[in-house]
């Protein structure tokens, strides 16, 4: 009774109520709550989270992973014990694909056919709280810029550099200086980042900039220039044997960044030579290459390089005054306007917060005229926002003249407090309306904000679930089952349905409030100990067997299964037995029944197997008593055509060759019938067989050279089939041989092979345009020593076909033949599917053998 199959049953035994559970908009989710498995799904839950409703309905709830607070389900708990149910909870819940959504939670505890089960209803709020947030951080931020703009002191810290200094307006300059002086100049972040460079030596732009270690020495000495601290100057020869200088730049008492001059050597000191060699061939450089870009290296003296660091200390200067002296200016325009663009954002952030929600929003003046409204609310009338402002709500919505009995809006004006009600519209929708007062600077009401929900479906479905617990009431006292809801500790019974009546003997009145034990239930004391120990170790109980006692005394045998479950908030032992009596009489009649079977299965066997050795000596006694006459009468005639041929005339002599052609051919007649008699007894295997190779096969080893060359062939690709081997040769190479025969005095013989597969079995066909058949004897074709044409015609036994027909009915299969005189003939043959049920008492397993 607890299956999700059950339950899902219940839920959807109204149309008009699952209608409503998977087109509501909000995501609904039902969830069994004794063990968290959840039994069904709406479409928008299956939007929301991304998982289809098949793949999670059956599945415990935690291993989806949607639900991350654990704190958050203890308030849950906490809620759904005293209450019942929670309402517009705000967590997260993660989908599928890893995404987290923001969500309002509202959570009810309801019995379905007894069974407690959680009814989520779950509202996705993931636009709206990011519009909040994104409109909350607009606000810090602008309350951040305006405290920095009317602080006394400027702070840059978190500024980015490039905001701060005109990098491209310094690199003109530079450039121009450098063509002028011919000395270079870089500007050089904390990190080591270049952000101005003019006049680089080809030693540095070709060659140490461009290897990974050289590369990793000037960005070392660049960071190490650039920490030296504030006011600072500092000449450093990198690892790269390369002077470099830096003089340090500070706006606003933060250090940002420094001008570099680097790459050159002084003009009293002698370049090593062998040293920057060394380094070429270390790191890979064009030896030659790279000592003339050293010798391309400018030299300066140590005055020229102290006038260079005094001229760019004048420019690091120059460049953090005028930084300081615009940054502000800069700020209070540029802040300004991001001022005025985040409050723009700001009110169009919350009118999109607004427009995102399923409510309809109003503003109402105090003559409860339309200043404002959502989209929701316009499309809700499918009318535009300008031919709705200035109008009352209850002209549009109400087609009235005046304001609604119990109005909250006008409530929410007359108390000053917020106000709810539930009104029915003309078209039959019931909405849930909201009004909160909005005052102004003084604290009067200037206004009154409306939210309108649509809670038609809601209702519908809350009337929907009355109506199944009225249907599980029913159900209840209905079901063929004995059915008994107890207390859990004492087992004192609450209700028990007409099936106990009936079947246990008590009234109903004499039932409730007594125990199994008082009523003298149970036949068997062990069992019920069993049930009890059952129950406190799984918390449920599934079929277990026992005797129970009537209040006649009659004792009957049940199926008993029994499950906690919770009932108006407190837990119950749901129990259900089923009557077993007469199917356990019927099993025992059953047990003697095959025992007897058996018995006289092994008597008929001992027959069979009598009969199988009277056969094998009666085989035995063809095989070689009848084979000496024969070979006797043979040769005897052989005596006389060789011996005594001269005394006869031509009658005599054709007697002879008659009297010896008869012998030959009941010796083939012979040999024919054991072949027939050892397929009925051979056993067979079942192996898989490409049917294709084993006809070409045969065929090539049937048909002579010559007669191939004369018939025209057509193979087309055959299923494979499981069976014998052996046999299955025999019946391809008798019935190609058959075709061969009777379509040898054809002019253009032609013989065709096909098969195909059915839902059952794979059936084949051998075609010929030879003599044909009357179809009035096509019931003979199969039997043996049974011909439709003389042997003067065609040579033969009749025993071939009734081979084929014995090899395919000991497969599990069928023959059968169509045909026409002179028009030939096609005889088929059918497989039964491996493991086909309608075979599978004939056709032998894949790699058995049956006898």
């Amino acid at each position: 009774m607890t299956s999700s199959k059950n339950l899902h049953g219940t839920v959807s035994d109204s149309d008009k109520y699952h209608r409503l559970f998977q087109f509501f908009p909000d995501a609904i989710s039902l969830t069994r709550a004794s063990d968290g498995i959840l039994l069904d799904a709406n479409g928008a839950f299956e939007q929301l989270t991304g998982y289809r409703r098949e793949e999670i309905i059956g599945q415990w709830t935690a291993h989806l992973g949607c639900w991350l607070d654990p704190v958050f389900w203890e308030e849950v708990s906490k809620a759904l014990e005293a209450t019942g149910e929670v309402r517009d909870l705000e967590t997260r819940l993660q989908c599928k694909d890893g995404s987290l959504a923001s969500i309002l939670l509202t959570l009810r505890l309801l019995e379905l056919e007894g069974e407690p089960c959680y009814l989520a209803v779950v509202r996705d709020i993931t636009d709206r709280k990011r519009a909040e947030e994104n409109a909350r951080e607009r606000e810090e931020e602008l309350r951040s810029k305006l405290d920095t703009l009317l602080s006394p002191d400027i702070d840059i810290s978190g500024e980015d550099i490039r905001r701060i200094i005109d990098f491209q307006a310094i690199q003109d300059l530079m450039n121009s200086f450098y063509k002028l002086t011919k000395i270079g100049m870089s500007l050089i972040d904390l990190k080591g980042n270049i952000l101005v460079a003019a006049g680089w030596q080809d030693i540095c732009t070709k060659f140490h900039r461009m290897h990974p270690q050289t590369l990793a020495n000037c960005i070392e000495s660049d960071i190490i220039l650039s920490r030296n601290g504030e006011g600072d100057r500092r000449i450093y020869k990198c690892k790269n044997n390369m002077w470099d200088m830096a003089i340090p730049i500070t706006v606003g008492g933060e250090y940002i960044a420094s001008v570099f001059l680097g790459q050159f050597l002084f003009e009293d000191e002698v370049p090593d030579r062998e040293t920057f060699a060394r380094q070429a061939e270390s790191y890979g450089f064009d030896k030659e290459e790279y000592l003339a870009a050293l010798e391309r290296v400018p030299r300066w003296s140590r005055e020229t390089i102290h006038n260079v660091m005094e001229f760019y200390t004048c420019l690091a200067s120059m460049i953090a005054e005028l930084s300081c002296r615009n940054i502000r200016l800069a700020r209070v325009l540029g802040e300004r306007k991001r001022a005025e663009e985040a409050l723009k954002v700001l009110a169009a952030e919350k009118s999109v917060i607004l427009d995102s929600t399923i409510d309809l929003v109003l503003y109402h003046d105090k003559d409860m005229r339309i200043l404002w409204l959502n989209r929701e609310a316009c499309d809700s009338v499918g009318m535009q926002p300008e031919e709705l402002v200035g109008r009352h709500c209850w002209e549009i919505w109400h087609q009235r003249t005046e304001a609604c009995s119990g109005c909250p809006v006008i409530a929410a004006f007359d108390t000053g407090e917020p106000q709810e009600a539930e009104i029915r519209s003309p078209d039959g929708r019931q909405w849930h309306i909201r009004s909160f007062p909005v005052r102004d600077d003084e604290g009067k009401v200037m206004g009154v904000t409306e939210f309108c929900l649509d809670v038609t479906e809601r209702k519908r479905m809350q009337q929907a679930l009355r109506e199944s617990e009225v249907n599980f009431a029913t159900v209840f006292r209905a079901t063929p089952s004995v059915l008994v809801i107890s207390t859990l500790a004492e087992g004192r019974y609450i209700e028990v349905n007409e099936t106990f009546e009936r079947v246990i003997g008590y009234r109903r009145e004499e039932a409730i409030g007594r125990t199994s034990l008082e009523l003298n239930i149970w036949d068997d004391p062990e069992a019920r100990t069993r049930f009890i120990r059952l129950l406190q170790e799984r918390g449920k109980v599934r079929d277990l067997e026992a005797r129970f006692r009537s209040k006649a005394g009659e004792i009957f045998i049940g199926l008993l299964s029994a499950e906690v479950i919770e009932v108006k908030g407190e837990k119950r032992l749901l129990i259900l037995v089923n009557d077993i009596t007469e199917r356990r009489r019927a099993e025992e009649q059953n047990r003697r029944f095959n025992v007897m079977l058996e018995r006289r299965v092994a008597e008929r066997t001992a027959e069979l197997e009598e009969i199988n050795r009277e056969l094998e000596s009666f085989c035995y006694t063809i095989s070689h008593d009848l084979r000496a006459p024969l070979r006797a009468i043979d040769g005897f005639m052989h005596i006389l055509g060789e011996d005594h041929e001269a005394n006869f005339d031509a009658e005599g002599r054709q007697l002879c060759r008659r009297i010896s052609g008869s012998a030959v051919r009941m010796g083939e007649m012979i040999d024919d019938l054991l072949n027939f008699s050892r397929i009925g007894r051979a056993v067979l295997r079942a192996d898989p067989i490409e049917m294709t190779d084993l006809v070409r096969a045969v065929f090539d080893e049937v048909v002579p050279q010559e007669a191939r060359q004369r018939i025209e062939f057509r193979l087309a690709p055959l299923p494979p089939a499981i069976g014998d081997r052996a046999t299955l040769r025999q019946v391809w190479a008798n019935l190609i041989g058959n075709a061969v025969k009777y379509s040898s005095n054809r002019p253009g013989p032609v013989i065709e092979i096909a098969g195909e597969q059915t839902e059952t079995e794979t059936v084949f066909q051998v075609r010929d345009n030879g003599v044909g058949f009357d179809m009035a004897y096509a019931d003979k074709l199969f039997g043996v020593f049974q011909r439709l044409h003389g042997v003067r015609e065609f040579e033969g036994t009749g025993v071939g076909l009734a081979i084929v027909g014995r090899i395919v009915q000991r497969h599990g299969g069928r023959v059968w033949a169509e045909g026409a005189v002179d028009r030939g003939a096609t005889l088929y043959f059918s497989l039964p599917l491996p493991f086909s049920s309608s075979h599978s008492q004939a056709s032998p397993s894949p790699g058995q053998g049956v006898e």
